[in-house]
């Protein structure tokens, strides 16, 4: 058992039929375990958990204890066969991220952002407005990714996201700028917008404040990639491979990404470029 699982097996199994021998484990305290684990509230969690998820990973764990069980001849039967989860729990709602897609409110949004008054927070906004990242793109951006002389960001394999390849990210001057003066104040941090050691969570909760702050309920962090993907194709700022490419998307076919060896640096930069001219218009 790895030892993700072995925690998760800790958290949610062990506190409810873990004082039970394996062959007094019925099919009843299995299905009971099913339906407990999305009502189970974890101390100190940071974050909302997909708790539907859980609860399959959990009975796949506990259902593969029992085949050792079973295999060794601690039990005659494995009770967890023929329990079908998605039939217990119901089913799983997608929620969607808040964002703003029209022309005008994407520009009175940016805005906004533009207003708030704390400037360390009004920058980190506006380079993830300016650039579709992803939190985690913000989150883990390191000077030693930066590349002055060539103007991109360079995100090496598994730092973006769980890339498996380089991601490039092409610097606009206003983008430069924003850098620059984030050298000003976390100089002494290997991390670009983080001056002191946090968690990932923790993190995303402060660009959620910052938009909480300014009264801005209709839009999340995350919701600029849906705008940025919406408004740049619909105003025709660039071909769909190049836009997809800025989202760090695969495009789908993976012969076609075998053979496209160009991450269209350059056309992205002008992308980036094309889409502030829109926002700040």
């Amino acid at each position: 058992m790895e030892k993700k699982d072995l925690r998760a097996f800790k958290k949610y199994a062990i506190p409810l039929i873990g004082y039970k021998k394996v062959d007094e484990v019925t099919r009843y305290d299995l299905i009971e375990l099913i339906k407990k684990i999305p009502k189970i509230k974890l101390p100190n969690a940071t974050r909302t958990q997909n708790k539907t998820a859980t609860a399959k990973e959990v009975f796949n764990y506990v259902k593969r204890c029992l085949d050792y069980a079973l295999n060794m001849g601690y039990i005659e039967v494995n009770p967890a066969y023929g329990i079908d989860v998605a039939h217990i729990l119901p089913k799983e709602q997608k929620s969607k991220m808040k964002a703003v897609i029209d022309e005008d409110g994407v520009k009175e949004l940016y805005k906004k952002i533009s207003s708030y008054e704390y400037k360390a927070g009004r920058y980190i906004m506006q380079f993830q407005a300016l650039t579709a990242l992803r939190n985690v793109g913000l989150y883990r951006l390191k000077w030693e990714y930066i590349d002055w002389d060539k103007k991109i960001i360079i995100y090496p394999p598994n730092t973006y996201k769980a890339n498996k390849e380089v991601f490039r990210l092409p610097l606009t001057n206003t983008l430069i700028e924003i850098l620059n003066y984030f050298k000003t104040i976390n100089y002494s941090s290997e991390f670009v917008f983080i001056n002191k050691p946090i968690k990932e969570d923790s993190f995303s909760n402060r660009l959620k404040k910052y938009y909480s702050t300014l009264k801005i309920t209709n839009h999340s962090p995350h919701g600029w990639r849906s705008s940025f993907k919406s408004l740049a194709r619909k105003l025709r700022l660039a071909d769909n491979d190049t836009i997809e490419m800025q989202l760090n998307h695969s495009l789908g076919n993976k012969v076609i990404e075998a053979y496209m060896r160009d991450d269209l640096l350059e056309e992205r930069r002008e992308l980036l470029i094309k889409w502030e001219n829109f926002l700040t218009s």
